[in-house]
């Protein structure tokens, strides 16, 4: 899974560079979206397989009491760290898409 998270970055620099270059007309608009089609594969598979066996095999090894804890600590670190409601905002943006293409 880590392997996979370091590929998405890499998905993620080549589209930047693909960027760069496509501001001095280098590349086309449909590089960019070859390039962004095969990242969201890439997330697509990478997010079955967190949410079908990691997060399977955690619920199965970490008590509800610090599962619980957990999740208290990831929302102090957001609340401090991305600001308070921005991943509300997000979540709200990605069920406004969801919908609308659907």
């Amino acid at each position: 899974m880590l392997f996979e998270h370091e590929e998405g970055r890499k998905f993620v620099r080549e589209m930047k560079k693909t960027l760069e270059k496509e501001k001095g007309n280098i590349v086309t608009s449909e590089q960019i979206a070859v390039l962004a089609s095969n990242y969201a594969e890439h997330l697509k598979s990478h997010i079955w397989k967190e949410e079908n066996v990691l997060f399977k095999i955690a619920n199965e090894a970490i008590s509800e009491e610090k599962d619980e804890e957990i999740v208290q600590l990831f929302r102090e670190y957001e609340e401090k760290e991305i600001g308070h409601g921005v991943h509300e905002h997000y979540i709200d943006i990605i069920s406004r898409v969801s919908h609308t293409s659907t």
